[in-house]
């Protein structure tokens, strides 16, 4: 393993030669510690030391001969929970010392990921169906990653094939494990999800206290860019959905048109879920500028994997310049879309 500069969580104590720890990261680093601290006590076994690194390797985190590694660009990640229960997967399985043999490298890798469906539900009181959901998401960005020419991680399978051998740990969830991507044949045999049909609208102009912002409203697919929209050219809009199905579904975007723009142009939306818990937040800063009577869009998300986990009525607040400027719903209901 590589290793650049290395933070040690909790006392944030540097190594020589490395800048200062980012103030925004003293939380984030605190919240690792914290977890991988209540992973070891939870499993009564002692607690290790967690480092931040600039250059771990491309899964994010590390752990060999008792010793976790995160990455500094994990920190921020919806990712970063699993990638910590995973290594500590790792440490909890005893997985100490590299081995030589291909086959076992990729067995420990697996075990681990089944190792963090437990952690999920032992430390976090995380039903195991959301335990379940947490990993499979993590493994199924890595494989959108690997279909975006990424390679495969040294020492994984391919995540989607990981993503099999995972689900198939957990036959009797297959009714609504068998409707995933990758699932195995005989999971996807058992899959009793109800089939949804996807429907679609057409966009709404926002009514509401910005004189800016257009429309706000949620897709599925990302636009094109070098697409415009404008005065008379309303039709060229993409359709709305208001229904996204978490097991049907693999984006979810929250598509924003303003008029008018000017560079500095600040634009935040503010997603919480059916709890009113803070989910995902979004800011952004236009650096073009329009002519009058011009629109400018901006699509705030991406994935469903930090948002999946709960199902429901979500609600995302928008802000144009820090003016609030409306509050936009969407629905996240069991299923699979067709």
């Amino acid at each position: 393993m590589r290793r650049g500069c290395l933070v040690l969580a909790g006392a944030l104590a540097l190594t020589a030669g490395c800048a200062s720890v980012p103030p925004e990261h003293d939380r984030q680093v605190s919240e690792i510690r914290a977890f991988a601290d209540a992973i070891a006590d939870t499993y009564r076994v002692s607690r290790i030391p967690v480092l931040v690194g600039t250059s771990v390797s491309n899964e994010g985190g590390h752990y060999t001969r008792g010793l976790f590694t995160v990455s500094t660009s994990m920190l921020a990640s919806p990712h970063r929970d699993k990638v910590v229960a995973h290594e500590l997967a790792h440490y909890l399985l005893g997985h100490e010392y590299p081995v030589l043999r291909r086959e076992e490298r990729y067995q420990r890798e697996l075990d681990a990921n089944g190792k963090a469906v437990e952690i999920f539900s032992r430390v976090k009181g995380w039903s195991e169906e959301q335990a379940i959901r947490a990993v499979y998401g993590h493994l199924l960005a890595a494989w959108r990653s690997v279909q975006r020419g990424t390679p495969v991680a040294t020492g994984h399978l391919p995540p989607c094939d990981e993503i099999g051998d995972l689900l198939g740990r957990f036959p009797h969830h297959a009714a609504w494990t068998g409707a995933l991507e990758c699932a195995p044949a005989p999971i996807a045999a058992r899959a009793a999800l109800p089939a949804r049909t996807r429907t679609y609208s057409a966009p709404v102009r926002v009514e509401g206290n910005s004189d800016r912002l257009l429309y706000a409203y949620f897709v599925d697919q990302a636009v094109p860019r070098g697409v415009s929209f404008g005065p008379g050219r309303e039709g060229k809009l993409p359709r709305a959905r208001s229904e996204f199905y978490v097991d049907g579904d693999r984006s979810l975007l929250l598509l924003l048109v303003v008029q008018n723009a000017k560079p500095g142009l600040r634009l935040r939306s503010r997603w919480r879920d059916p709890r009113n818990v803070e989910r995902r937040a979004v800011n952004q800063v236009l650096t073009l500028a329009t002519n009058p009577g011009q629109w400018t869009w901006a699509t705030h998300g991406s994935s469903l994997s930090d948002v999946w986990l709960y199902p429901g009525r979500w609600s995302v607040s928008v802000s144009v310049d820090e003016v609030e400027s409306g509050s936009f719903r969407f629905e996240l209901v069991p299923g699979a879309g067709q």
